[in-house]
């Protein structure tokens, strides 16, 4: 019987490559103590352990305290580590440990048709057991919207593509104009509470 936890929240993060999307989603994560990634190309190696097969994955996710980096060799494996990032925040709200789940470029694992099994089980039952999950793409036009739908937060940095940037100032409720305004040079972003409402513009600092 998995322990009372508080309700985790949900954020989607979306910017073209470089706009400091990860860079800001780095420092949101770096004192989670229970930490699993999808992260086919190797970005989130700093205080990680890497593992690369479905077995190691399923190993990795038993233990207490874990910060784990999901690096497989194929994308077919996003639903099977979407599943196990289910059980990995489960087994953290066991032990009284809220989880914190990452994946990264979901448009290469998503589709705006219905989400994967596995994605679609983690995004709408894991925030009563504690998980706080992070969802990550370059495309959010091209990328599920299970995700967008259940969002709390909506974090969006520089976009390229004017798509994109339709698509995500009609999630914001804001005009095409703000998002079009956003630099990529000066990593600034805007910061919606999808909740209260409130919008904040902001600049990635390190």
């Amino acid at each position: 019987m998995h322990q009372k936890m508080p309700d985790g929240i949900i954020t989607a993060i979306v910017g073209s490559a470089g706009s400091g999307k990860t860079g800001w989603l780095k420092k949101q994560i770096a004192p989670a103590p229970r930490l699993l990634v999808w992260d086919i190309e190797g970005q989130y190696t700093e205080r990680t352990t890497a593992v690369h097969t479905r077995k190691a994955l399923l190993k990795a996710i038993q233990k207490g305290a874990a910060r784990i980096s999901y690096q497989p060799s194929t994308l077919a494996d996003f639903d099977y580590w979407a599943k196990c990032a289910f059980m990995f925040v489960r087994l953290g709200a066991e032990i009284g440990q809220k989880t914190v789940i990452v994946a990264e470029e979901l448009a290469d694992v998503t589709s705006p048709a219905k989400a994967p099994d596995g994605w679609g089980m983690l995004i709408r039952r894991c925030r009563k057991y504690g998980g706080d999950v992070y969802g990550i793409t370059q495309r959010p036009a091209e990328s599920d919207k299970t995700l967008f739908g259940n969002c709390m937060v909506l974090h969006v940095c520089g976009l390229q593509r004017a798509n994109d940037r339709k698509y995500v100032a009609l999630e914001l409720d804001m005009s095409v104009s703000d998002i079009a305004a956003l630099s990529r040079e000066r990593l600034e972003y805007i910061h919606k509470d999808m909740r209260s409402g409130r919008v904040e513009f902001g600049r990635l600092t390190f």
